[in-house]
This record gives C-alpha cells, structure tokens and sequence, in this order.
C-alpha cells in the first residue's frame, strides 16, 4: 500500500465520518403498502427525547420525501429496499457543494417491518444522465457493479458517511472509506476513554482506485485530528461523528453497510513462479459500533488455479468452507504433479482462515 499524507483544518462541527455480492435483473415494482405510513413509522422510531438537533433532522427529512414517486426492488434473502426519493431542495453536510440526488432506502424483511434506513447521495458524471436504471440501488447495497455513471455515497440519516463509490461504464473506479486513530492525552492509543482523558481521533480517508488490467492501487490521506474532553463512561461514544447526533445512528444499526472482498491465498507453493492459488469470496457486514467491527455473512469458494510450469498438473479433489460471525475458513485437498525426472507428487491439504479485521 502506498500511502500520502496530507493535512487539513477540520473543525468539530464540521468533521463527519466517512466509513466494499450477484443477481438476475428484476423490474422496480411500485411499492404495495402505504409508503407515507411506512416511511413515518420507521422515522418516529428514530426520534429520541431530549435530542434536538436529531429530531429536527428527522423532520427536515420527513418534509423532503416524495413519496408518490416510491419503488422497491429486490435484495438478497428475500428481503426489499423500499426506495423513496427526496426533493431537490434537501441538502447533507456531505457533499453540500454538490449537485447530488437523495434518496432514502428503507430496508424491509421478510415479515414486512423496516428495520433500518439510510439516504444515498448520486452525483452524475453528466448531469444530463441523472435517472438510474432499474435495479441501480440495490446493486450497489448488493456490492455489485452499476451502469449509472458517477459518484453513490451512502449515509445515516444523520451525515454519518459509511462510503464512497465511483462507477465509469459500469465498472467500478473508486472506494472510499474514513477510518480513524484514536490516542489519549498521553498519547498512547485507547479503545475507551475515562471522564477524566482527553481523547482525540486522528482522521484518515483510505482511497482504493480500481483500473483496467485488474489492478488496484491504495492511499491514506491523513485529513486532521480532533479533541474532545467529554468523555465518560456514561456515554455512547467518544466522539461525535456528526453535529446532527453523537452516534451518527450507529446505536440505531444504520451504519451497518455490505462488504464482500476477494481473496487470493496459497494452497501449494513449488517455487517462486509455480505454485497453486485459491480464490475466496468473502461476504458480511461492517459495522463501526460492533466489537469486532462487523461480522461475516457468507463464503463462497471461487476455484483453484495453477500458476507457472506447463509441465506441472493441478487435481482439486476436495474443497470445504465455513464461516461464524467472527471467523471464516477455506479447507482445501488436492493433488500437485510436476512431470519432470524424476516425477513430483504432492498431496496439498491446508486451510486458510479469515478474519473481519484483516480480511472483510
């Protein structure tokens, strides 16, 4: 990885938290319960006594949303994304300079409750291209590419920016995560601060750009340090990850987001330029407010590869996944030849294992 670092002045107030799944096309649907009712249940579960700044948020919001123009389409597991667009005049901190397009997502079960919503920003490469095709949202929650052309940022309702994705010609070009570093007055790192420290948080924005022959390329621009002295062990959180709210929603579970990485591992190394490879697919959730920082929902095993001798031949014959909450492994079993003199046989068995901190 390699990383710059850069500085900028950031105020309090002014600092909000940044924070990477395939299916057949299915047409957006009208949505089929009242989606006034719908959209105003979900939003009074938000409203907390004694928040004002929150609760004001949420009533801005309520005013924008048109909920005429409402459509769902399809996610995984039998669950729907209620999509409700929100009118020009509805601006975030985030992008405030931008001429972005709202829409509030509300995410439905199978039992028919909403149980979280978030608000995606869309700004165009054209700005003459703003309409998304069928299924354009959900593909992006999915984690899968779109043929929209521009910049989604997905958000709480409250400015928390969980992260950033480019798309150019249906692939995508750009991710953007913000993550944090958080030191005591001393200096040395905490996880928890007591009513008596100084916690501060330095900000990094973690930059991934995709390109073409298939290769990436990471940075890590340090944005600024914050300092806050109210911290207690009666609080939520440390740091206020917006001026809306202190959680930004995370103690709701809205910043919980879709993840899937892809992972390339070792199953056999002959030498340097002949060994065989596996590929992983990795699925879960981040969620900044867990422990763990998220969880995984799924592996899926990819295939094998041979890479180097053409003399060499490569028999899978036994490949076994699994995964919890916090862990994930690939066992893989097979059989490596190398047709030289004299011949090389070797019985490959070796399990590789997953972390969410080190591989979602």
């Amino acid at each position: 990885m390699h990383k710059h670092s850069r500085l900028f002045l950031l105020s309090a107030g002014f600092l909000m938290l940044f924070a990477n799944c395939t299916k057949n096309d299915i047409d957006q649907q009208p949505v089929e319960t009242p989606v006034v009712k719908l959209t105003n249940d979900w939003l009074n579960s938000r409203i907390k006594e004694g928040s004002a700044a929150r609760n004001a948020r949420i009533e801005v919001l309520r005013e924008h949303i048109l909920s005429a123009q409402s459509f769902t389409e399809a996610l995984e597991d039998g669950e729907k994304l209620i999509i409700v667009p929100i009118a020009k005049e509805f601006k975030m901190n985030t992008n405030s300079d931008k001429d972005a397009d709202h829409y509030l997502l509300l995410f439905e079960n199978k039992t028919n409750q909403v149980y979280k919503g978030n608000i995606v920003q869309f700004i165009p490469l054209d700005v003459q291209q703003r309409n998304l095709p069928k299924n354009t949202l959900s593909r992006l929650w999915n984690c899968e590419n779109v043929t929209a052309n521009g910049t989604f940022t997905v958000l709480t309702i409250f400015d928390k920016h969980l992260y950033e994705v480019d798309f150019n010609k249906g692939v995508k070009t750009r991710y953007a995560t913000l993550e944090k570093g958080t030191k005591n007055s001393n200096g040395n790192e905490v996880l928890e601060s007591t009513a008596s420290s100084v916690t501060c948080v330095e900000w990094y924005r973690e930059t991934t750009y995709y390109y073409s022959d298939g290769s990436s390329y990471t940075t890590q621009d340090y944005l600024g340090t914050t300092c806050y002295n109210n911290c207690g062990p009666t609080t939520e959180v440390c740091e206020p990850s917006s001026t809306l709210d202190p959680d930004g929603g995370a103690n709701d579970g809205d910043d919980e987001y879709e993840v899937v990485t892809t992972v390339d591992w070792n199953v056999y190394t002959h030498s340097l330029f002949t060994y065989i490879s596996s590929t992983e697919r990795l699925k879960g959730k981040r969620r900044a407010s867990l422990p763990n920082g998220g969880y995984f929902t799924k592996i899926t095993h990819l295939g094998t590869s041979k890479v180097g001798s053409a003399i060499a031949t490569w028999d899978k014959t036994s490949v076994e996944v699994n995964y919890n909450q916090h862990n994930a492994s690939s066992h893989i079993i097979g059989r490596y030849t190398l047709s030289s003199n004299p011949t090389v046989i070797v019985h490959a068995n070796k399990t590789k294992n997953f972390t969410v901190a080190d591989d979602l």
